[in-house]
């Protein structure tokens, strides 16, 4: 197991140990709080290039995240498997453990967009960033709902991973999807219902999500939103 925000471990050393390794579970961590900014997307000290010196020797290279928001993954294509275990706390090494071992199968679903790159976002540098400290700045917030995975669905930018986005141990199939209108108490109402079903051989757990596209040009609304 590597941790590669252990500035004492470089590439080198990593790749060592790796190369003679069956399997590397590598932790990329970031210290994010109140107060400060994150410069970019990056992993900080130096992890990206651990992380991808380990994956380009060793193809069975699993990452596990503890961060509190997305990270840029410029391995990403290399490594096995992906966990973004956030903060986990107290029991989040047993947690991790569990699910990497299969003894739990993981059902969560990212509750963030994670962008592609810091171009997609509504505002990828702050206006007046560097000027000296106590400068007056105006900063305009003009998106107004398309914020998260609406802005992203306004703008069809494909993100690295999206809102609601999460795998499994089994697979789910959805079928018999019925769209019912109807008028209730004079108000017009929509009833949509399909069948889940876990196909695999895994037990598991789902969470079902249901979008509203808009397609009227005549009502001003966000193009996507999540309604169930």
């Amino acid at each position: 197991v590597l941790d590669s925000g252990d500035m004492w471990t470089g590439p080198a050393e990593s790749t060592l140990l790796a190369k003679r390794s069956d399997m590397v579970i590598c932790f990329g961590i970031r210290s994010e709080g109140e107060g400060f900014d994150n410069a970019d997307l990056s992993l900080p000290w130096g992890q990206d290039a651990v992380i991808d010196a380990v994956a380009s020797v060793n193809p069975n290279t699993i990452v596990v995240l503890q961060t509190g928001n997305p990270v840029s993954m410029p391995w990403g294509d290399k490594v096995k498997a992906i966990l973004q275990a956030w903060y986990p706390g107290q029991a989040g090494a047993q947690a991790i453990a569990e699910v990497l071992s299969g003894k739990f199968n993981p059902s969560g679903r990212l509750p963030m967009t994670f962008p592609a790159d810091l171009a997609q976002t509504p505002r990828p540098e702050l206006s007046g960033l560097g000027t000296p400290w106590g400068t007056p700045v105006t900063i305009r917030y003009d998106e107004g709902a398309e914020v998260g995975y609406r802005w992203y669905a306004q703008k069809n930018h494909k993100p690295l991973y999206a809102f609601g986005h999460g795998l499994s141990y089994t697979q789910f199939a959805y079928s018999d999807l019925a769209v019912t209108p109807a008028v209730i108490s004079g108000k017009e109402t929509v009833t949509v219902r399909f069948k889940l079903a876990n196909t695999g051989t895994r037990a598991g757990e789902e969470v079902a999500q249901l979008y509203l596209r808009d397609r009227t040009a005549s009502v001003t609304r966000p193009v996507m939103e999540l309604k169930g």
